[in-house]
């Protein structure tokens, strides 16, 4: 019997590797199926080795990991040249389960897998291999039809998350250990997938529908264990969306793993009670989506959190070695000047009442499917409309017409001079650049900000000087 191949893709353009769960559950779901897996996850430049792999496995199909970032470029490339091969073209990954319409308008994209890929990629395979195949019957799948784009209804979320483990043996698993508090052997574990919370702005509403399941304890035991025994992991970054949606169960994962850690973790989950046993298990950094300082502005985005949540977090983590990790985010719809001011202004407050809350301010970016995407749209957002126009979307790109975006981003670039405390997160010259922006955000004065040009024009200098080999 002839054995049935697979070549699983994932091509990336930054300069390091981050863990692919999303392709390594789809391998063991392969495997169980029977299939023989060949993963390449790789850098542009490497592209040339997914069609000597094509040649060389002749593969009932090459499946992309694609996600709605600069890497869909070269995912474009090399889909199009396996497909003048003569191969099936499967993509999945979140650009697919978000802008599935938009994905197969790509001449050379045979079928687009929406949500969990664990069980479409299995049906759509076994549907392939018949005479006459019925993708209808594929839930969670989109396709072509006589030109016409195909969407399959979803498919139920996956709960039995134990049934599948990620394929760890396809991958190097140091080449994907990160530096992260003190630590050169951080690995990031998934316990679980989805969050049952309906924050307006993010894509788990849109990808998973407030929907949350799990590895049992014992599943993310073995995993942890597996990975310390067979790869000397010191340190975990817990991955999932959303680690503390039970506090107990990741309380008894925690203490199982007896390793350092990081999560991320809602404000108001830091009680006292949760943020002493954090300071006796050896958390070292926690990641909270403060988003703004404005209650007004927190409601409205549905993150179901009061502004109180997170003075009440960094009070009582303070005094510890826990790193408190708080994003924000600028420029939502309706969100008025006074309240930016007010989100610089929380920051301040919550660094001094704990030295080692960093904050990381960003800029609001549309996203498919969420509600604030449609009000977007509402108020005069134009989206991309190419796949190509998607994978360049991004805070440089995104016009926001509610907003002055020129202020958005000088505040962005402000913040982070004016509010990184992480020394390994410092960035060039804040020595003499951070008094300077904590003056423009008291001011609260971001025009001319000839201090970031001539940052910009440095860092162009040294570019050029690189590439006439003056400098390395």
């Amino acid at each position: 019997m002839m054995v049935k191949k697979i070549l699983l893709v994932k091509l990336e353009t930054q300069t390091h590797l981050y863990a692919p769960y999303g392709m390594l559950y789809a391998t063991d779901a392969l495997r169980q199926a029977g299939y023989e897996v060949e993963f390449l996850h790789i850098f542009e430049n490497e592209i040339n080795r997914v069609y000597e792999a094509t040649k060389r496995l002749n593969p009932t199909a090459i499946c992309f990991s694609v996600s709605t970032a600069p890497p869909l470029i070269p995912t474009l490339e090399a889909t199009r040249k396996v497909k003048e091969m003569g191969y099936t073209t499967i993509w999945g990954g979140m650009h697919t389960s978000v802008l599935p319409e938009i994905a197969l308008t790509e001449n050379s994209l045979d079928f687009a897998i929406m949500g969990d890929g664990e069980l479409p990629i299995i049906e759509l395979l076994s549907e392939l291999q018949k005479k006459i195949p019925d993708f209808r019957k594929v839930k969670g799948l989109a396709y072509k039809k006589d030109g016409k784009i195909m969407i399959n209804p979803k498919r139920e979320f996956l709960q039995e998350l134990d049934l599948y483990s990620p394929a760890f043996d396809l991958i190097d698993v140091k080449k994907y250990f990160m530096n992260l508090f003190g630590l050169k052997k951080v690995f990031p574990v998934i316990t679980s997938r989805g969050c049952p919370f309906r924050c307006a702005f993010c894509y788990n509403l849109a990808v998973n529908n407030m929907r949350w399941s799990t590895h049992s304890v014992e599943k993310v035991t073995q995993i942890v264990d597996y990975l310390k025994t067979e790869h000397g992991m010191d340190g975990i970054f817990f991955h999932d969306d959303n680690f503390f949606t039970e506090v107990k169960r990741a309380k008894q994962i925690v203490e199982a793993a007896k390793l350092p850690w990081s999560a991320e973790v809602r404000a108001n989950v830091i009680t006292q009670d949760v943020a002493e046993w954090m300071k006796q298990n050896n958390c070292r950094m926690a990641f909270v989506g403060a988003e703004s300082g404005s209650q007004r502005v927190l409601d409205y985005i549905s993150k179901n959190i009061k502004r109180d949540d997170l003075i009440n977090a960094a009070r009582n983590l303070s005094g510890s070695d826990v790193t408190l990790d708080m994003s924000f985010i600028l420029g939502f719809p309706t969100e008025t000047k006074e309240e930016r001011m007010q989100t610089f202004s929380t920051i301040a407050e919550l660094q001094k009442i704990n030295p080692r809350v960093n904050a990381t301010v960003k800029v609001y970016t549309p996203y498919p499917g969420t509600p604030l995407y449609a009000e977007s749209l509402k108020l005069g957002f134009q989206p991309p409309k190419t796949n190509e126009d998607w994978a360049r979307f991004n805070r440089e790109t995104c016009h926001l017409p509610w907003a002055d975006n020129k202020e958005l981003e000088t505040m962005h670039r402000v913040s982070v001079y004016a509010f990184t405390t992480m020394k390994d997160f410092l960035p060039p010259f804040y020595s003499v650049l951070h008094p300077m922006a904590v003056m423009r955000y008291k001011s609260n004065f971001y025009k001319f900000p000839v201090e970031l040009r001539a940052i910009d024009a440095l860092r162009a200098g040294k570019r050029v000087a690189r590439k006439l080999g003056v400098v390395k």
